[in-house]
């Protein structure tokens, strides 16, 4: 069943993205785990305001952490994102019946994106048998 959430709500959790260096730090991970001086160095931050980012997305579920030793990596919680922009793909669906060009600009995007994830699933296929 899926709760319907008040806009308040939603606002809040679609806040943690309106941040230029969240979104900055998102995208680093996507090309996978990285320390905070890593990402500090790539983003031209200093370590704590690195830090306190990642404490925000960390707190929204965005990122998970895995100590290495004295060091602790940094990675995306995809499945996490997927929901959140699931959530965001409901407020802003268009639901009246004139919008027939909108829907099917919507349903070639979602084909696109499935073709993606569908080889995406072949390579890690591909990488496990090699």
């Amino acid at each position: 069943m899926v709760m319907i959430e008040s806009p308040k709500e939603l606002a809040e959790r679609f806040k943690v993205l309106a941040c230029e260096s969240r979104v900055a730090i998102i995208q680093l991970l996507k090309n996978g785990p990285k320390k905070v001086t890593e990402m500090a160095d790539l983003l031209g931050m200093s370590q704590p305001a690195v830090s306190q980012n990642l404490k925000v997305l960390k707190a929204a579920g965005l990122v998970d952490d895995q100590k290495d030793g004295y060091w602790v990596n940094y990675s995306l919680n995809a499945l996490r994102l997927l929901e959140i922009r699931h959530e965001l793909e409901l407020v802003c669906r268009c639901c009246s019946e004139d919008c027939e060009q909108t829907l099917n600009a919507y349903k070639q995007t979602l084909e696109q994106e499935l073709a993606w994830i569908n080889e995406q699933l072949t390579n890690l296929q591909e990488t496990v048998v090699n």
